[in-house]
């Protein structure tokens, strides 16, 4: 069974200082670690946006991986799937401690109008962190 924690004292972090980097250095095999951002909408038009929440996924292995996108082996009640996570663009994400950090628009944040980049009530919006992704040994 393959290890759960997350906590990096118990995990030899793999170095990345790029998105290019963090590409590199993927390989068949290669662990992965990964923490999962969720948010949710407001109850009622008008309360305060919830707190995020944070899920630590387990340790997983790097199954495929391609030019534009990478799996990751899954494991189901009754099988093994590949769960394939496309990279994103560099101006999408972030690298700090080694850690790759995809970022979106909060769009729980919109005020209507078009919700596409390229218009001003998107471009304005927040970016919040969607999943964090960093390789350990």
């Amino acid at each position: 069974m393959e290890n759960n924690t997350t906590s990096d004292q118990e995990q030899k972090v793999i170095p990345i200082t790029s998105l290019a980097d963090f590409k590199r250095k993927l390989k068949v095999g290669q662990k992965i670690a990964c923490i999962l951002h969720s948010y949710r909408y407001p109850a009622q038009q008008g309360d305060p946006l919830p707190e995020p929440t944070t899920h630590a996924r387990p340790i997983r292995e790097i199954s495929i991986v391609q030019s534009n996108c990478f799996a990751i082996k899954t494991v189901q009640t009754d099988k093994t799937v590949d769960s394939y996570c496309y990279y994103p663009k560099a101006s999408e994400c972030k690298i700090e401690n080694n850690r790759l950090t995809i970022y979106d628009k909060d769009l729980r944040q919109g005020k209507g109008g078009c919700m596409m980049p390229g218009y001003p009530e998107y471009d304005s919006l927040p970016e919040i962190p969607i999943m964090t992704y960093w390789l350990v040994e």
